[in-house]
This record gives C-alpha cells, structure tokens and sequence, in this order.
C-alpha cells in the first residue's frame, strides 16, 4: 500500500456517510421492511469501498491527470446522487415514526408503498453508474493508499505575521507616511507597494493603517479594496461611502468627483487602494482629481501587483516589497505551527521546517498556511510528506496553498469549498455559514459534540490556518476570504458551486447563489428548471425586492434536491404553497422580512428541517400546531413577528439551539416552566407576555443555567399586575452573567431584584428600561463595567435619578460610574424632576466615554445634568420644558438661550431644535464649527438670520427648517457653503430663496426640497449648482415658471408641479440630459403634460416617469413615449379620471408600471385574465394598488 501526500479526498466524507448508512441496522431493517432489495446496499457498499480505497489517490493524480479529474467528476455527481436516494428513504423512515403510529395499518401500507417503488430503480440505475466508475479505476492505474490527517488545535494567540516578519519594511513607510518632507507632488503624495500576491502587501497596509502614530496624524482615513474588474466611477463611489460612512447614491461621475473633493478639503487623509490592478495611465488621473483639494502631508497608499500601474502612480519611490528570507519564512511558519509552545524541543522538526519555509518563495502568505495546516502535528513523516509533496511543482495556484488544502480532512475541505458560493470579497457571518454547512451536510456527525460547535470548531480551524480572515476593514465580527484564497476555493469547488453572474450556469451546479434585484421577474429564472440537482438557492444582498410568483409556486417543486432555500426580503412572499413538502430533503428555510402571514400545514412534513428562519415577518400570527412534527429543527428565528401565542407541540422541539420568543400562556396555554426542556438555548432569547403566575414556574425555566444566552428580553402583558409577584418572578428570572444584551419591558414591580445592576454581569454592553411604570427607584447601572449603551424610557413614577444610579453603597471611594457608557437616552419620562449628580470623594466623574446624550419629553425635568462629557458628540434633547439655561432643543418653552455646554461642545455634530414655542435666537457665532447637521422643527419664533457669519460653518452638511422661522423671509443659499442636503418645509413667510448672501454657491449641494411655503415666489434665475442631483419643488402657488437657468445641467431627479414648467417645459428638459427621474405632479395643468407626452420633448436618458394628481386628467397622449429608449418605469397615481394608457404607444423597454389611486385604470386591468390587461401582460412587472403581478 502507498503512502499519501495528501489528506483524504474532498469526496470520501460523502461516500463515508454513505458506508455508515448503508451499513446502519436501522437504516437496513426499515430498508428491507419496505420489501426494497437489501442485496442493492450490499452491492453499494462493496463498490463504495472500493473506490474509497482509491480516493486519495486521485485526490492528488487530477492535478495533472485530466482523465482522473473527469474520473474523480463522475464519481462525485453519482455519490451525490446516491446521497440524495438514501436520504429519501431515510425521510421515509422518519415520516414513519411522526405519522405512521397515529395511522392504521392500511393508513400506513398506503402512505409508504408509493414513493419506494422509485427507490429501488434509482439505486439500481446508481449501481450500474459506480460499477461503471469501478471499472475505470483499474485502467487509470488508482491505487490503494493510506491516508493521515491531522486535526490541529486550533488557537487564538498567534502574533501577527507583520510583526513578526516585516518590521523593518514598516519602519521605513511609516516615515513616508509621517514625514512632513515634500514629496514630487504638492498635494498628492502616493507610495505604492508593489510585489507579488501573497507577499503580504494587504497585510503591510492594514498593520500601517491601524498604527497609533497613523491614527493621531491624520484627520480622516479610508479603505477600498480595488480589485482586476476596475472604474474610475465605483472606485470614487467607494471612497466617498468609506469616508462618509453612508452609502452613496449619486449615479453622476462629476458630483461623485466634486463631493469627494468637498469631503477632502483642507483635510489630511490617508486613503488605501488596496489591489490596484488597472494599468491605464488616463483612468488614474481621472481619479485622482479630487484628491488636490487635501491639506498637504495627505497620503495614497496604493498596494499594487503590476509594475506598469507602480510606474505612474507612486511620487514617492516604488517601495517594492522583497520576498522575505528563508529565515522570516521559518519564523512565520513556526509561528502558526507551534503557536507560543515554541520550537526548541522539536530539532528534527526545525530541520525539515526551514526546508519546506525556503519552498515558501518568501511568501508569507504560504508560510502562514503552511504554519496552519502542520500546527500542532508533531509527526516527523507528516512533516516529511509536505516536503517532499509533488504539487511544489505546479502553479495554476500558489503551491502552498494548493497543498494547505489537500492536506485538510475531508470535511473541512468540504466547508472550505463551499465558500466559493459568494462573490469575492464577500463578507461572511460566522454563525449563517455554520447554519449552511449544517443544512449541507459538510459537518462531520459527533456523539460527543453538537453539529454548532463542531461547525464553530470548523470555521476556527479554517481562520486559524489562513484559509479564511477578519476583515479588519469593519467594526462588526465579519470575515473574508484573501482573494488569492477565494481563487483556489473557486478551483477546487469546480463547477458544482456557482454565483450567477454574466457566466453561463453549469447543468451540474448543486450550489447557486445570486444577488437580488428590485424586480426579480421569471426571465432570471429560465436557466434554474434544468438544475434538476440544485441543493442551495440563496439569493444575496439588497432589501426590500420582489419576485415572480413562478418561482414559488413553478420553480421551486422542480428542484427537488434542495437542501437550504431562502426567499428572504421579498416584500411580495405572502405563502409558500402546499408542493413544499415535496423538498423532502429541505434543511434550512429562511423567509425572514417577507410578507407571509402562515406557514402551510405542508410545511411540518419537512421533516429534516433544521433552520427556520421567520424574523420581522409583520403579517405572521400563528404558528400551527403540527411545529413539533419538525423533530431535526434545531434553530427557530421569531423574533419580531406578531405571534400571539405558541404552539402546545412546540414542547417536542428539544433540539432547539435557538429559540429567539417565547410566549407566555394563560389558563392552557404554554408555561414558562416549559423553558427548561431547551437546557441548549443560545443567543437570543425573548420572553413575551409575562403575568401573574407562581413565581417558581419562573425558577424552573432555569435560566441562569443557559450560559449560552448572549440577548435576554422579558416583557410583560399589558393588565397591570400583583406588584410584588412580578418583583418575585423576574428575580427568578435571573440570567447567566454570560448575557451581553438585556431588556426589560412593561414590569410593575415598585423595584428591581438585585441582580439587575450587580457588577457580577460584567458582560452586558446594552441595556434597555422601557415602559416600567411603578418603578421609583432604578438599579446601579454605573456598576457594570462594560455597559456602552443604556436606554430608560416610559418609566412615568421615577420622580429622582439619585446616587443609586450610579453604585450601591459598598462602592469605593474612587469607583467611577458608568466607565464604558457612550451612549445614554431618557425617554418619555413624565415625572421624572431631578437628576442628582455623583457625589466622590475622589476625582472620578461619571460617564468618562459618553458620545450621544438624549433626554426626550421630561417635562418636569430641572438643572444638574452632567456637565464633565469630555466626548460628547451629540446631543437630542426635546420636550423638557423646565430645563432653563439649558440645552432644551425640543418643546422646551422656558429656554431663552442656548447653554454653554452646546457651545463649547467641540465635537458636536448634529443639533436638533424641535418645538420650541418661546422667543429664542440662534448664535451663529457661538454654535460649534464641527457641526455637520442642524434641524430645525416647530419652532415659529425662532429667529434664524442668514448672514455672512455662516461661512465659516464649512462642515455643515444638512440644513432642514420646516413649519419655524415665521420672521424668515429670505434665505440666501450662498451662505452655506459646505451644504449638501437642503430641506424646507411649510415656512409660513419665506419669499425668496436667493443668491444674495455673498459667499460661494454651495457647490456641493446634492439634494434640494422645498415644499408648502404658500408665500414663495421666487429662485434664483441663475445658481451654479454642479452637484445638483435631487430636486424637489411642490404645493408652492405663487411660485411663477420656473427659469432655466436654476435648473442644474446635473439633475437626476426632478419633482415638480407641472405649472411651473410653463411656458418654457420642453426647453427646460432639453437641457438636462441626464435626468432620469421625473415626477410631474399637479392638481390643474393636465394639458401641459399631454404636450409634453404628445412631442419629443422629454430626455431619451428618463428611466423613469411618474405622473401624479391629475385629477382632470382622462387621457394620456403617448406619441412622447415612444421617444424614450430608456424608460424602464411608469408610475401613475391620483388620476382618478384617467380611463386607459397608450397600449400600443408603450416604450418596448418599459419594465415596471405602478397604477395607484387611479379607479378607473384600476378597473380596467385588475383583472389578469380579461382582455385590456392583455394588452400590458408583457411588461415584466404590473402593480396594480398593492397587487403586484411579476411575470
């Protein structure tokens, strides 16, 4: 027997499961019960051996033997096959035992003779295809070998490579970086790193982007991830997004530019290109435009493979990285093999590292997975195998990484693998993907672990040898594959894993992804009915889509194999059909923020399924009775969904991991004792409806043994109860101080149990108060040591926020309240009249990190708020009417000034003035300059004096002052120069809007409104407004025809009543060829928009055409929309005397029209059926009031 290089075959997990079941006693008495033909499985199994033997040496002979790989192909698809057979009869089986005892005898022959009629001519038809495959073997010379792999432990302690490898190289870009020494350029100064991937370049940046020097020096940073598919457009659109930290829907290239060089302005930034691959030279300066605009000493690191792109982006000179020595390399592989246990009692293994680390090519990359796959293997031979491996000499990927993954057990291979389902660059959640490789199938069955732990073990051994990675470029716990690693994914995956995107889909593919669009209509769809394989469709990204209905109702009964679906976030699921019980091998079903209202009983006969996912289904009520026939469902998501009670038969779930709501019965109903039969809850959990029950029932729920349990809420019913029972209950009620995330809403008790505040819980980081109405006393809250974010609202008995607030009694003296706190908002507390301060005997002072601060309607609310908040960078507070002197920036009618503490707020970026009935001025020479937002709101006497004392707020980005500033009639728009969002609303005496302020036009602006000022009558003439995209201008009657020349040649959208186009409409429109986005409204004027619907007046560039309030309105010319090429949406709405469309006048490419309020269009095509819908049926997408037909 030969010995092999490699691990085992990616396929022998399955054939293994196979073997296991096949040779099952169960499996094979209920197999020959059904009168099926027990000698087929003894039949398989002699040839599943067989090829089993051989696997691993094919696993390694495909890499250069293209016959073996169509082998080792075939063999895969007919395993996959048998696979999917033997589980049908194993569903059978378990169908059996749900229904078949409550049945006759009769009941059950009828029930089970059918389907196994079928099985045995397909386990024939798979047995004549692997005796086939048997066959073959020989005369590819497969031969038997041994196979070892290790299963390393994995670890969390490894030293970044960087440090250990590349400190000299950091040395010398920090002080490119930091260096205050004039580079080529005046402005743009870029160093790029060029080298090789898998050098660590990406790596390099990040340990520099991160540094702590970097981070004081520069004002504002940001990351982009470049990548081979390069423009100029998405790559600014992403550096505008990283900058801003919002997402950006500007579609105009120049705006995009101009918004950028805003963003730069008089700043020192770092930006990172990371990948740049593009080599043409006119493409970089295009992009580098905005960039002059940046204070000098701003910094470009562009991370680089190309020499060409190196050439003509760098000013400072080229650093290219050099291959590391052998000696790095070594350190880097022991590194991630030994971990902190070190090297020196393992010569021999020193020995043979170094050789194989000077194989590496000075790649940490490949020394670092390497380093993972021997970690912890102290075999000499296994050591001596990867050494001596024949794959060193093949480069259709990175060497070392082809043989880090050969090298892994089958199953991890397996997980690996199934990665390459997303796109590249794709951000992965840990706790979704072990879900998928659960419902899969991929994760190797243990006795002595639960299929989550051995998938988390999974996804850490897989990070742990570099095979997948933090994404360092996020806040949240999200992860990415290295795009060199996501290559190799896509290899070895073949064509058996596929994300839809231009590329033909493969007639094997068992795993589809795509991403979703707004309108998902059939034609999408054509090429999935000959998937007859498919196990995984999982659509990806965007919210707030529709699909067609063929999809559930045609589609999804065809492809029979599916093992994870998901139709989440498609507004229009409203049911699945009954035919879902024919996806008998279905595991995971995700139909979260879909409009379904209950689920078909057809539903519980899927009787594999482990994940349900039903999260912010609004319109779901129930959940019907037959749930406990889902005996394998381990995850259970309800949470925010409109359940009113649990099902009975819920109790049966005992292999529930997740349970998100439970609700509460009365009298017969479920009672919380019932919690104690799910000891393996985890991470969310709510308790809804609690009431007046016998306390112990609450201790038997036994929820301080559920360590698992990061998020607790408990919310009580909405009849006031026995005050001190509630108290009793929610002590009994006490959690694992594991617990990150607690809520409590609608309890009655005058106090809290003591647990509640104890410093014990030194893991929660969010807490919420909500709707406690007896309460007069509030827990210690300044005592948990991590608490970031704590909200107290409705709680309309607490009179005093005293010293108990902040710790109990037996705190010492130099304890300092609420040390992580940076959030904190006091909401809608009616009685609550004094705010006690922190009494120390040291210097210690509350909220030491506090950023955001809201107090909102505390009417009675008085002095002594925390004046210490040395990070303050917002604050909201409205509806306190006593705050005197203070910042009562919403319903606070004593407020006469604003407070010392707004103008001194150096951080400050948003204000919000709400309500505010008194007389009061705005101090524009004393509001903070950081402010980027000002919105003002029900503030008639307030005085707002638009002066040249505004220019030098040149970070205020949004300006909103809607039904306020009765003395405002004027508003010069050149005083805000830094504007980007202009919003005003009902201003009972504005005039004019004007250019007369004498400063710059706000070349930045980006979206501009104004509506129901009923005294405007005039904009001006001319504005330059590059950046000018949004526009909105309605319910303004004295507002005469509106001049062309405001009209900016940028303009996207464009809302307006349709009287102030006269007279000049069609040369106002002429003039804008990019709009795409037009809204005509209107109660009058219905013969302006048949002028302009009779001629070619409008841009061919309009997607999009809404007509709205046309009241008079009772036909529509449509010789105008022939002449729109583009038009892909026509929405009409308020017509309500408009009788039929232009049918045959419609523009070909019109994908979407939306009739709304318009009764007799309604009544024209509701009807699918009758002969005028006929007449539109070919439009992809008709929405008809809220019926929604996709095609």
């Amino acid at each position: 027997m030969a010995l092999a290089l490699v691990g085992e075959a990616v396929i022998s997990a399955s054939v293994e499961i196979l073997l296991d079941r096949i040779t099952s006693k169960v499996f094979r008495d209920f197999f020959a019960s059904r009168r099926l033909n027990v000698s087929l499985l003894d039949e398989l199994k002699i040839k599943l051996g067989a090829l089993n033997a051989v696997l691993n040496d094919a696993e390694e002979k495909q890499i250069t033997d293209v016959a073996v790989k169509t082998w080792l192909d075939e063999l895969k698809d007919a395993v996959l096959d048998a696979e999917d057979v033997l589980d049908e009869i194993n569903t059978e089986s378990l169908r059996y035992k749900v229904e078949g005892e409550s049945k006759s005898f009769a009941q059950v022959r009828s029930l089970f003779s059918s389907p196994f009629k079928t099985h045995n001519s397909k386990l024939e038809a798979i047995a004549v295809r692997l005796e086939h495959v048997v066959k073959q073997k020989d005369i590819l010379g497969l031969q038997s070998v041994y196979r070892r792999v290790s299963w390393s432990k994995s670890t969390d302690s490894l030293v970044e490579p960087v440090v250990v490898a590349r400190e000299d190289d950091k040395d010398k870009l920090l002080k490119m970086l930091l260096s205050d020494v004039d580079a080529k350029s005046n402005n743009i100064e870029v160093i790029t790193i060029l080298g090789v991937g898998g050098l660590g370049k990406t790596t390099l940046a990040q340990c520099l982007y991160n540094d702590s020097e970097v981070q004081k020096h520069f004002d504002l940073k940001a990351w982009v991830w470049v990548s081979d598919v390069y423009d100029v457009f998405k790559v600014t659109e992403q550096i505008v997004e990283s900058v801003s930290s919002k997402d950006c829907n500007s579609t105009n290239p120049h705006v995009l530019r101009i918004e950028l060089k805003n963003r730069l302005k008089d700043k020192k930034f770092l930006l990172v290109l990371d990948d740049l691959w593009n080599e043409a030279y006119n493409d970089w300066n295009q992009l580098i435009i905005p960039f002059t605009s940046g204070k000098k000493g701003s910094r470009i690191i562009v991370t680089t493979r190309q020499p060409e792109v190196a050439k003509f982006t760098h000013t400072f000179p080229t650093y290219e990285l050099k291959s590391l020595s052998e000696e790095n390399c070594w350190r880097i592989l022991a590194n991630h093999a030994f971990g902190n246990e070190g090297y020196d009692k393992y010569p021999s293994l020193e020995k043979i590292g170094r050789q194989i680390a000077r194989k590496c090519d000075g790649l940490p990359l490949a020394a670092k997975t390497l380093g993972g796959l021997l970690r912890s293997d102290v075999d000499e031979k296994e050591w001596k195998r990867v050494l001596n491996s024949k794959l060193w000499a093949h480069n259709d990927v990175l060497p070392a990484l082809r043989i880090s993954y050969l090298h892994l057990p089958a199953h991890l291979k397996r997980c690996f693998a199934y990665c390459s389902i997303f796109p590249k660059q794709h951000r992965l959640d840990r706790e979704d993907l072990i879900l998928l490789w659960m419902a899969e199938g991929l994760l190797q069955q243990s006795s002595e672990k639960e299929l989550e732990l051995v998938g988390s073990e999974c996804f850490k051994e897989l990070l742990s040898r570099s095979l997948i990675q933090k994404d360092e470029a996020v806040a949240e716990d999200k992860f990415r594959m290295h795009d060199l690693i996501y290559d190799l994914a896509r290899l070895v995956s073949g064509k058996r894993s596929h994300y839809l995107d231009c590329r033909e889909i493969p007639k094997n593919v068992r795993h589809l992804t795509f991403s979703r669009n707004r309108y998902d209509v059939s034609k999408k769809f054509d090429g999935f009915y000959k998937l007859k394989s498919l196990r995984t469709f999982l659509p990806l990204d965007k919210w707030d889509c529709n699909i067609t209905s063929k999809v559930p109702q045609d589609l999804l009964p065809k492809l029979k194999c599916l093992r994870v679906l998901s139709l989440s976030k498609y507004n229009n699921i409203t049911e699945l059909p009954n035919s879902i019980n024919m996806l008998v091998h279905l595991r995971y079903l995700d139909l979260s923020y879909t409009s379904v209202k209950r689920l078909p009983d057809a539903t519980f006969k899927l009787y594999n399924l482990q994940t349900l996912k039903l999260s912010n289904c609004k319109s779901l009520v129930e959940l019907p009775a037959q749930i406990g026939n889902l005996v394998n469902l381990r995850h259970l998501d309800i949470s925010d969904t409109n359940l009113m009670e649990m099902p009975i038969q819920i109790y049966r779930l005992q292999n529930l991991r997740t349970l998100t709501s439970f609700i509460v019965g009365k009298e017969d109903g479920l009672r919380i004792s019932e919690l104690r039969k799910f000891p393996c809850l985890q991470s969310k959990l709510s308790i809804l409806k609690l009431h007046d029950f016998d306390p112990s029932y609450a201790f038997q729920a036994k929820l301080k043994n559920k360590e698992q349990i990061e998020e607790l809420m408990l919310e009580w019913g909405s009849d006031p109860q026995d005050s001190q029972t509630e108290k009793a209950v929610l002590d009994n009620l006490q959690p694992s101080t594991m617990l990150k995330k607690l809520s409590i809403r609608c309890y009655n008790g005058t106090r809290f149990p003591e647990w509640i505040g104890d410093s014990s819980y030194c893991n929660v980081r969010v807490l919420r108060i909500s709707d406690c109405n007896y309460c007069v006393l509030l827990p210690p809250f300044g005592q948990l040591p991590s608490l970031k974010e704590l909200v107290l609202e409705r709680m309309t008995m607490l009179k005093t926020v005293g010293q108990e607030f902040y710790c109990s009694i037996a705190s010492c003296p130099s304890f300092q309240p609420f040390p992580s706190l940076e959030s904190l908002m006091f909401k809608e507390m009616l009685e609550w009249e004094e705010w006690v301060p922190f009494e120390s005997e040291g210097s210690n002072f509350p909220f030491p990190c506090l950023k955001s601060l809201c107090l909102s309607e505390c009417p009675l609310l008085r002095g002594n708020l925390p004046n210490r908040l040395p990070w303050l960078k917002e604050v909201r507070i409205e509806g306190c009417n006593q705050l005197e002197g203070f910042v009562s920036i919403e319903k606070c009618d004593s407020l006469q000034c604003l407070p010392r503490m707004i103008l001194n707020a150096n951080c400050l970026r948003d204000l919000t003035l709400r309500n505010i009935k008194s007389s009061i001025s705005l101090p524009t020479d004393g509001l903070p300059t950081s402010l980027q937002s000002l919105d003002i709101g029900g503030c008639e006497r307030l005085e707002f004096v638009c002066d040249e004392r505004w220019h030098k707020y040149t970070s205020l980005e949004y300006l909103g002052i809607s039904e306020s500033c009765d003395s405002l009639v004027s508003f010069p728009l050149d005083c805000f120069p830094a504007l980007r969002e202009l919003y005003i609303y009902d201003c009972t005496n504005l005039e004019a809007i004007d250019n007369k302020g004498g400063g710059a036009s706000p070349n930045l602006l980006n979206r501009f409104t104004v509506h129901n000022c009923k005294k405007l009558r005039s904009l001006p003439e001319e504005m330059d407004l590059p950046a000018l995209q949004y526009l909105r201008l309605y319910s303004l009657p004295e507002l005469g025809s509106l001049s062309p020349g405001f009209l900016a040649s940028s303009l996207r959208y464009l809302e307006v009543d349709v009287g102030i186009l006269q007279p000049h409409s069609g040369l106002q429109f002429q003039r804008l060829p990019p709009l795409s986005q037009l809204y005509l409204k209107g109660l009058r004027d219905e013969e302006v928009v048949n002028t302009l619907l009779r001629e070619p007046s409008l841009p061919t560039s309009l997607t999009s055409l809404c007509l709205s309030s046309f009241r008079r309105l009772k036909r529509l010319e449509g010789t105008g929309l022939q002449h729109l090429p583009s038009l892909k949406r026509l929405h009409l709405y308020d017509c309500v005397w408009l009788e039929s469309l232009p049918e045959e006048q419609l523009p070909s490419s019109l994908e979407v029209l939306w009739i709304g309020s318009c009764p007799l269009l309604e009544e024209r095509y509701r009807n699918e059926k009758g002969k005028h819908f006929s007449k539109i049926a070919h439009i992809p997408v008709i929405r008809i009031s809220e019926q929604v037909i996709i095609v």
